[in-house]
């Protein structure tokens, strides 16, 4: 039901998702500028987070595959 809600906006959500990991990546480079240590784990989850959007964005079907299998 939920695909059913976001289904409309699916052309909108992986656009958004892009433009607000590029702002998460300008915000970690802009505190390494200002001599602030950017943490650990805020650097692995933006790397996993744009892993993510990468997948979905180059390989749908097989994304949508694994989640079948997986959820199923």
């Amino acid at each position: 039901s939920l695909l059913g809600v976001l289904g409309a906006y699916q052309a909108w959500l992986l656009p958004a998702s892009g433009v607000l990991l590029a702002v998460g990546g300008a915000q970690i480079w802009r505190s390494r500028r200002v001599c602030q240590r950017a943490s650990k784990i805020s650097v692995a989850i933006l790397v996993v987070s744009a892993a993510i959007v990468a997948l979905v964005l180059f390989f749908p079907q097989s994304v949508a595959g694994f989640l079948t299998d997986w959820l199923a």
